[in-house]
């Protein structure tokens, strides 16, 4: 899942040192961050569904769409 900083801080509001806790995250490797401001918890998300959270605006293809579900044959280039 995406998390933002502000997201951090709204499920981690307990804590004091909230930017010490989200080091101790990335230390950990419980989140990955992506650029400032943006982190990941799961390693095994796809690029194409970060790829809207890191760069915007940003869209998927149609063909890329249909070929990555299965609908149409990998595209030769």
């Amino acid at each position: 899942m995406v998390y933002t900083t502000q997201d951090l801080i709204k499920i981690n509001k307990n804590y004091s040192d909230i930017m010490g806790k989200i080091s101790r995250y990335l230390r950990d490797e419980k989140i990955i961050q992506l650029k400032r401001g943006l982190y990941e918890s799961d390693k095994n998300t796809p690029g194409h569904y970060l790829a809207g959270y890191i760069y915007g605006p940003s869209y998927l293809s149609f063909d890329y769409v249909l070929s990555i579900s299965g609908l149409i044959p990998h595209l030769k280039k």
